[in-house]
């Protein structure tokens, strides 16, 4: 069933690789904002020659914004969908050290060691909180040490009351640019082809992957970028 769900995924982004950018910010609130904290977190140096490990990187958004930040750095970007990371070779065609692989991240082997490990908007998509603390182990060890972990996602509240209301308040956020029919179509989406985890859960999996410094640096109802150290 899961790999059922997951070649749903894949056509979803395949079919709206060209549009995602358009679609993402209307969907997400406070999108760029997400992804200026992510990089922000990362305790490296401007001139740093750090080599990361972009997980579900999409159109290359993320890649992007580190390039901005870490013009050195070496970035690997892994995505299920092809045409997404067409669209990422297009848009980080002026930069260099950067590879494009394309790989479901649940069945992904890392091939080398990362300073940093960074996702956004991906690891919702992984089935249960196991095979959640499955990835986290896995990042874990890919890490140099020192290196840093950082996520970006969809996170789930532990209570229906409180999941209800963060719900709401992402549909009115996505009314403020868009139609119903269109709140509809993400929830249906999200409902068919997202797995979201409980925020402390996401936490604690880090802690117990031999993360340190675990923190949450940002939240808005059911988004967080939070992350840990080794």
């Amino acid at each position: 069933m899961t790999k059922q769900r997951m070649e749903q995924v894949k056509d979803h982004f395949n079919s709206e690789a060209t549009v995602f950018d358009k679609g993402i910010l209307k969907s997400v609130p406070y999108y760029t904002q997400m992804l200026e904290v992510l990089t922000n977190m990362l305790p490296f140096k401007r001139s740093a020659k750090i080599d990361v490990l972009d997980v579900g990187s999409g159109t290359g958004n993320i890649a992007l914004a580190v390039k901005l930040v870490f013009p050195n750095a070496k970035i690997l970007c892994l995505d299920l969908a092809p045409n997404m990371l067409n669209v990422a070779k297009e848009k980080l065609s002026a930069y260099k050290e950067i590879e494009y692989v394309q790989a479901d991240v649940a069945d992904y082997k890392f091939n080398r060691k990362f300073d940093a490990i960074v996702s956004s908007l991906t690891l919702h998509h992984l089935e249960t909180d196991s095979d959640k603390h499955k990835f986290h182990l896995k990042a874990f060890k890919a890490l140099k040490s020192p290196g840093m972990f950082v996520n970006a996602d969809i996170i789930v509240a532990p209570e229906k009351e409180m999941q209800s209301k963060n719900i709401e308040k992402w549909k009115q956020f996505i009314l403020k640019s868009s139609s119903e029919e269109f709140v509809k179509d993400r929830y249906k989406k999200y409902l068919a082809e997202d797995r979201p985890a409980v925020l402390l859960n996401e936490v604690n999996s880090l802690k117990k992957s031999g993360f340190k410094h675990v923190e949450v640096f940002w939240k808005y109802y059911n988004f967080a970028v939070y992350g840990g150290m080794k």
